[in-house]
């Protein structure tokens, strides 16, 4: 019998050798999305909020949320472009805030972009999937050919924002740690240092109390001793927020390099 650990590698290692059986990607008319000013009381996890938006937003907008899938469907089989935005965000960046895998899919299926156009703060849908804990959604974007190099304006890159998600339920954590073992593989530094504050992943990893992951990284070389400009380590944040456990954890690994 295999493990769930296995078992969650498994999936996404066949998702990723399917990158390529894709329709083709529409094109992006903006590298960006606008920064314009969204409303106070928009909220896009609300079905009645997203309704409210609707009648300002592109057509194919109409369309996203679970009672819409036809029409979702009959739109990009008419040619409607998914490579739009609604405010700042991307249609797909905008499905994947919300975690919803179906309309993901649905929306790469019709020609979306990935990546693009990423938000005002170069957040592509990728990292904005990571920051919600939508481990599922990212699965299917990195399968589907997500830029996993893609950093933020922050210099946040998508092993920081796994970093930065609330530590998943028991079911999801192998899933996370799936992620980050690809994120890794594919060559962003254990120890990449984002351009605010100069913090790396795993002292994010440990503000959350994410042992699992504070595991892996330290695993994976993460320096456990490094200081961010407010002269602040994996430890002393850990230590700040009570994670007695990873306080245990990071504090044996300072003691390995000694």
């Amino acid at each position: 019998m295999i493990s769930v650990r296995q078992a969650v590698v498994a999936v996404l290692a066949m998702a990723v050798a399917q990158i390529g059986c894709t329709a083709p990607i529409k094109p992006v008319g903006m590298e960006r999305c606008p920064d314009v000013e969204v409303p106070v009381d928009f909220d896009p996890t609300s079905p009645a909020s997203l309704q409210k938006t609707r009648l300002i937003g592109p057509r194919i907008f109409n369309a996203l949320g679970k009672g819409s899938r036809a029409e979702l469907k009959r739109l990009l089989a008419e040619g409607e472009n998914p490579n739009v935005c609604a405010y700042n965000l991307s249609l797909l960046s905008l499905s994947a805030f919300n975690g919803d895998v179906e309309e993901v899919r649905i929306l790469l299926d019709g020609g979306a972009h990935p990546d693009k156009p990423l938000s005002p703060e170069g957040q592509s849908p990728l990292l904005t999937a990571l920051g919600m804990g939508r481990y599922e959604v990212a699965q299917l974007l990195v399968s589907r050919g997500a830029n996993v190099m893609q950093a933020s304006h922050g210099g946040l890159t998508a092993l920081h924002q796994l970093a930065t998600a609330l530590p998943p339920e028991a079911g999801h954590v192998e899933a996370q740690l799936a992620l980050a073992r690809v994120f890794l593989d594919r060559g962003i530094p254990v120890d990449a240092l984002a351009t605010v504050h100069r913090t790396s992943p795993l002292m994010m990893a440990a503000i959350q109390g994410n042992r699992p992951l504070v595991a892996l990284l330290l695993q994976r070389g993460a320096d456990p001793q490094l200081r961010n400009a407010k002269g602040q380590t994996a430890l002393s944040y850990a230590q700040k927020r009570g994670h007695t456990e990873v306080v245990e954890l990071l504090t044996a690994a300072a003691a390995a390099r000694r």
